[in-house]
């Protein structure tokens, strides 16, 4: 059983779901950006919390977390609302479990805050630097579609198609029915970076590289690989082999999503590295 909780973090109130009961190091699972909130991870939260407390948190911007008014998606953000939600919990330290866009999140928490962070298991995450809209960028209307099905069917094209694109009752859960059809319960801004559209000097985390923040972090570091993914061309599996000999690869027999295709495959490999 899990229960759900709410914080109040800068100008958004986070959901999250807390499973288990405080034992070992506990776990925060972060979700990827289309594979769209905590839902996704519930199965895989609930058995690793069987000695721990584990928390499956919705980003800023999705599920049932409230969209940035603002429009700061921020990796400084970000990193607050980690920090908030330790505090919340009471936890000095965490194991963090970040999948794919979360991935980088993850890195630059570990990185820059290493007196929090226990190890770090990367799902999956391609570990690029994506770009950021500009501060003037027009802002990106919610995603709306008639029926759940048209919901599913834009999804369905992905080169690794998240879980609502063949599963209903997921896809019910990612959509709020409105009078104008069904709208994803995710914000299309969630990749800015520029509070109220304009440039802030002052941001800490803001332009960092993804590959270099990887070589600062001291804790335990695992790579969970999808091997049937395509986030892990030659060149990258090459230069983490070659540059990151500390990363243990773990490789999963699974598409992108982890959590939905191997989850057996993905407590297994977690439950080893875990302290």
């Amino acid at each position: 059983m899990s229960q759900t909780g709410q914080l109040t973090s800068g100008d958004v109130t986070l959901f999250f779901r807390r499973f288990g009961s405080p034992g070992q190091m506990p776990v925060l699972i972060l979700h990827g950006a289309n594979y769209f909130d905590s839902l996704d991870w519930v199965e895989i939260a609930a058995t690793l919390a069987s000695d721990r407390e584990v928390v499956a948190l919705d980003l800023r911007g999705f599920g049932e977390s409230d969209w940035s008014p603002s429009l700061d998606y921020s990796m400084d953000a970000h990193m607050e609302d980690i920090h908030a939600l330790m505090a919340h919990l009471g936890w000095e330290r965490v194991q963090l479990l970040v999948h794919s866009r979360s991935g980088r999140m993850g890195i630059i928490f570990a990185a820059n805050f290493p007196e929090l962070t226990a190890g770090l298991i990367i799902g999956d995450s391609a570990l690029g630097n994506p770009p950021s809209p500009p501060p003037d960028a027009p802002v990106k209307p919610p995603l709306v579609f008639e029926t759940v099905q048209a919901a599913m069917e834009n999804f369905t094209g992905n080169s690794n198609p998240p879980r609502i694109s063949w599963d209903e009752e997921r896809a019910r859960a990612a959509l709020r029915e409105t009078e104008n059809g069904f709208m994803l319960k995710r914000d299309p801004n969630f990749a800015n970076i520029h509070a109220n559209g304009e440039e802030n000097p002052t941001l800490r985390f803001k332009g960092l590289d993804v590959w270099a923040e990887l070589a600062r972090v001291s804790c335990p570091v695992m790579i969970l690989r999808g091997t049937l993914s395509d986030r892990y061309p030659p060149e990258k599996l090459d230069r983490l082999a070659k540059d990151f000999g500390h990363v243990k690869m773990t490789e999963i027999q699974s598409h992108h999503d982890l959590a939905g295709q191997a989850p057996d495959a993905v407590i297994g490999a977690v439950r080893e590295f875990l302290v």
